[in-house]
Order: structure tokens, then C-alpha cells, then sequence
């Protein structure tokens, strides 16, 4: 994997006036944090500066830094106490002479801290789902704690911010899946999550300074099925069909739109739901189960007059809705006057029926049973075009054309 290291300046800006030697020095105390690049900057151009950085636990000299110039960079690997002076040429009577004033050296008293504890968690929590054709944004959530070598410098809270760290998802192959701040999910698996803190990286030959490993969990989105026909005449009661066993889903919702008119009912009270329709138009059944998933199905209410036809129907021999029936009271249809003709996309006529009795679904009639009543084969599943007219006793004539859906 490939490590990446960057360093952070802390830029300290140090205005120097002239200074002759009067056995003084001046005095500063920093906080530093460790694996950063520091650098110290005088502005005054006119006068050379000798800075040296010593250990205070370590009096070795050859082991303290000494740099010349205007500028002084550093990087603390170890954290502890160190000293660093700045020492300027004297000046006198407007001659430079070439030697620097100790005692007149500005001194600063520096504690490098260690590199905190880190630990991430994932502020979505620990029970982490989502639902089927849905997506789960995760987000790192970091906490640090750092024990200083020194107990008497005092701790304050460590401020976390995100870009100072560098995240690295994987699934359960080991396959980076993101190195964003956050992670989208759309497949239920297992994740793992590495934190690495970007000034502690040349130190820790590429190690995390955090991880995290969890499980996705993806739910199915809730049964939800309109038994029976799918067109209903005026009175028919619609149900939901309990495909897989018995669900109690903590919500559900009819939505109907007659006449320009919102209708919403719930029911939660019962085994089987259902909504008794009023008239024709648009119905949508919506469920909501225990983990907020929601799914829904719709079917549309034609009325035609007093007779109406199935739009879509389900020929798998279950028993439900296998056949494309005739609904509504028939008694006023003129006899011999009925025509139903069915056409298949490319245009071929698969069945036709100038019987309404066998196709009256109250007449307990067989109706189109989705073959081809000329080859006798099954259709396969599509829409088919039909055309469908009728003479009222009345004298009143109708004719209705439409798509029918053969389903499975």
C-alpha cells in the first residue's frame, strides 16, 4: 500500500529590534506537537542569527541542532522538553563585530507532546442497515487521548480535525472500497476501516493509528402484493396477499386518488389488509416495516360502464388470478354483441372471444387462459393489446381499447 507523509509548518514570526549585550535574555514556552516541521522566521535582514535546539534531558552536544540565518526549521520525532536560543551579532558604535550575545539570546522552552491514542468508531452506530435499493453513508467518528511523559505539563483536550487523517475502507475481500471521509454502502458485507493520523506515518512505517471493523446489514424491502385482479369493478374489496407467511409490518397505507380527491386509510389491526373501493382510479398500497424499508404496490380501478376487464393477470397455476376475466353485472348487454380480440406485440392475433359468458368472472367462466388459441402455446410475459366492444340494452354502444399484462 502506498504510504503518504506530509509535514505541517507552523510558522512563529519573531520581530528582533538591535540589541546590545546588557546580560538579560528573554524567555517563551510552546506547546509543539510531535511528527510536525516547525520553523522560527525573523524578519530583519540586516542582522546574522545563530540558532541552537538542544534536549534538555540529553547534554550531549553533538546531538543538538545548530543552524545560521534569519530562519530556523525543525522537525520533533520525540516528544520531551527542548530549548532553543537565538543568538544575534552585537552591534557597536555601528560596527558588526563577529561574535553573538549570549546573554541577550531569546530562548524558548519547548514540550514536544506525544502522539495521541486515537479510536474510531462510526457515528451511525453499531447496528448498521440499510434498505434493499438504498444506500448508507457512513461517517468516522475519532476520539483521542494522549498521556504526556511529563505529568507536570498540564493535558488539554485534543482537537480533532478529519483532513489531518487519511481513511482507507475494504470489504471482506480486502478490496479498497473508499478512502473518502465518508463511505457509501449498497451491499450488505463485511467492512473494515483503517485511520491513519498523516504526521505519525514516517514513524510508523505505514500503520493505522485506527481501526474498525463492523457488518453491513441490508433488508429486504417488505411483501407487498395485490391479490386477486388487478382491475376492479365499483364495491370490489382490494387485499394484500401475504406471499411469504404472515407479516405484521408496523405500517400500512391505501392512497387512492377519485376525483382529484386524496384518500389515505390505515390499517393495522388485522392479518389481511384491505381498502373497499369507491370508484375508478389510481390505488397504491404502501407498507412499512420495523426498519423504516418501504415498498408498495399499485393497480388501477377502470370502470366501463358496468363491465370492466383485468389489465394485468398471472397464469403460473397457482390459483390466483390465473385467468383474464369480465367483471361488473351483464345483465344489460345486448346478446351476440361482445368482442374481445387480443394481439401480440408484432401485431399477430392470439385470441379473440365473442362469448361474455366465458369470460364472465361471475359466471364462473375460464376466461383467456394466456395461451395462444391457435397453437395452444403459452404467451410469454409481456403487454397485449386488445380491443373489446359491446352493445348495451339500451341501445348505448362501447368500445375500449387497451394494454393487458401477462405476468408470472
Amino acid at each position: 500500500m502506498k504510504r503518504i507523509t506530509l509535514t505541517y509548518r507552523f510558522l512563529m514570526i519573531v520581530v528582533f529590534t538591535t540589541f546590545i549585550c546588557l546580560g538579560t535574555h528573554a524567555q517563551d514556552k510552546k506547546f509543539l506537537e510531535r511528527g510536525h516541521t516547525y520553523e522560527w522566521s525573523i524578519e530583519d535582514e540586516n542582522i546574522d542569527y545563530r540558532w541552537e535546539l538542544r534536549d534538555l534531558y540529553d547534554l550531549d552536544p553533538l546531538k543538538s541542532s545548530v543552524q545560521a540565518g534569519n530562519d530556523f526549521e525543525y522537525t520533533f520525532d520525540q516528544p520531551g522538553w527542548y530549548e532553543l536560543k537565538v543568538y544575534f551579532q552585537d552591534v557597536i558604535s555601528g560596527e558588526v563585530h563577529d561574535r553573538y550575545c549570549p546573554s541577550d539570546a531569546t530562548i524558548w522552552l519547548i514540550y514536544v507532546n506525544n502522539f495521541p491514542d486515537f479510536k474510531v468508531e462510526i457515528k451511525e452506530g453499531d447496528n448498521l442497515s440499510f434498505c434493499q435499493k438504498d444506500t448508507l453513508c457512513l461517517h468516522p467518528d475519532i476520539t483521542a487521548t494522549r498521556i504526556n511523559e511529563d505529568p507536570t505539563v498540564t493535558q488539554t483536550d485534543y482537537v480533532i480535525n478529519l483532513k489531518e487523517f487519511d481513511f482507507r475502507w475494504y470489504n471482506s475481500t480486502n478490496e479498497v472500497v473508499g478512502t473518502d471521509t465518508l463511505l457509501k454502502v449498497t451491499s450488505e458485507d463485511n467492512y473494515y476501516l483503517e485511520v491513519y493520523y498523516k504526521y505519525n506515518q514516517s514513524l510508523k512505517l505505514n500503520k493505522p493509528d485506527a481501526e474498525k471493523d463492523f457488518f453491513v446489514e441490508e433488508h429486504l424491502l417488505p411483501v407487498v402484493n395485490i391479490a386477486g385482479e388487478y382491475v376492479y369493478a365499483p364495491g370490489t374489496e382490494m387485499t394484500i396477499d401475504e406471499a411469504n407467511g404472515p407479516h405484521f409490518y408496523k405500517k400500512y397505507e391505501w392512497f387512492s386518488k377519485i376525483n382529484n380527491d386524496t384518500d389515505l386509510v390505515y390499517r393495522n389491526d388485522s392479518k389481511t389488509y384491505s381498502k373497499l373501493i369507491k370508484g375508478a382510479g389510481d390505488y397504491k398500497l404502501q407498507v412499512t416495516d420495523e426498519y423504516g424499508c418501504v415498498n408498495s404496490a399499485t393497480t388501477v380501478v377502470d370502470m366501463w360502464e358496468n363491465v370492466a376487464m383485468s389489465t394485468a393477470f398471472s397464469p403460473n397455476g397457482d390459483g390466483n388470478n390465473d385467468a383474464l376475466l369480465i367483471h361488473g353485472d351483464l345483465d344489460n348487454v345486448k346478446e351476440n354483441t361482445f368482442v374481445l380480440t387480443i394481439y401480440d406485440r408484432s401485431g399477430l392475433k392470439i385470441f379473440e372471444s365473442t362469448n361474455i359468458n366465458e369470460m364472465s368472472k361471475s359466471r364462473d367462466a375460464k376466461g383467456w387462459n394466456g395461451r395462444n388459441m391457435y397453437t395452444g402455446e403459452l404467451c410469454p410475459v409481456d403487454g397485449y393489446v386488445y380491443f373489446m366492444q359491446v352493445e348495451f340494452t339500451d341501445g348505448q354502444k362501447m368500445q375500449k381499447k387497451g394494454v393487458v399484462s401477462l405476468l408470472r
